[in-house]
């Protein structure tokens, strides 16, 4: 531990996990966007996804306070949580969904075309 006295690394270990889960979490909303660009759904649908979305994330960060702290609530845990979910938002998330809609589009103007071809030749 370099040391570095027993507390201080498990605080420092804390800090590190909740920005992995921050990426984690944000990995897991990028799941629902995603599903959401490709199948739409209604507006019930998408409420009660992100409704199970945020029991998922309250759970999960209570889950790593109370094995790693003992369920003490840190505010430098919390604002690690939401310090890795923009981290992940703002170098990874952003170019994936650029990227993916970039194709959807691309795949509907091909689709489109095909479909105004089909119709000339059978109009023909």
């Amino acid at each position: 531990m370099l040391g570095i006295s027993g507390e201080i690394y498990a605080q420092a270990v804390l800090l590190v996990s909740c920005l992995g889960l921050g990426g984690w979490l944000m990995f897991c909303y990028d799941l629902l966007r995603i599903r959401r660009l490709l199948i739409p759904a209604k507006s019930w649908l998408i409420s009660l996804e992100d409704f199970l979305y945020w029991i998922y994330v309250s759970l999960s960060v209570f889950s790593l306070l109370y094995r790693q702290n003992d369920g003490i609530l840190r505010s430098y845990a919390i604002l690690g949580v939401f310090l890795g979910m923009a981290v992940y938002d703002r170098i990874v998330s952003r170019n994936i969904l650029k990227v993916l809609k970039k194709v959807l589009e691309r795949l509907k103007i091909s689709y489109q075309k095909r479909k105004g071809f089909r119709k000339k030749l059978s109009e023909k």
